[in-house]
């Protein structure tokens, strides 16, 4: 069995980029040996990303993955930080940054 990831996107109303978007990342874990769950969404004031970390602990997932660090609002690396401090794994960007630039999916959240 695979290890599960949980995903975390933004939402902009866009319906087909989104699921563009939960494509990539399922099969980034594909790829990498996990399985995609849940994808939570968020929205302004729907707390997405509180109910995201409450699942990796109820759910024992690995990881989670965002399209881009940028998927995670206005700042970041509070929120990496929040994921690695309270749940203690790591958040993995398909695409590190919005440019499409085709580097490798980068890993933020530990030491290594």
């Amino acid at each position: 069995m695979r290890p599960l990831m949980l995903g975390f996107v933004r939402v902009n109303g866009a319906p087909a980029a989104e699921l563009e978007l939960t494509g990539r990342m399922a099969g980034w874990a594909f790829r990498e040996g996990y399985v995609l769950g849940v994808t939570y969404r968020e929205q302004p004031g729907n707390g997405a990303f509180e109910s995201l970390l409450q699942a990796i602990t109820r759910h024992g997932a690995a990881g989670v993955i965002v399209p881009s660090f940028e998927h995670l609002g206005p700042h970041p690396e509070a929120r990496v930080r929040a994921v690695r401090d309270e749940t203690g794994v790591s958040v993995y960007a398909v695409e590190p940054t919005a440019d499409r630039s085709g580097r490798s999916p980068a890993r933020c959240g530990d030491d290594g």
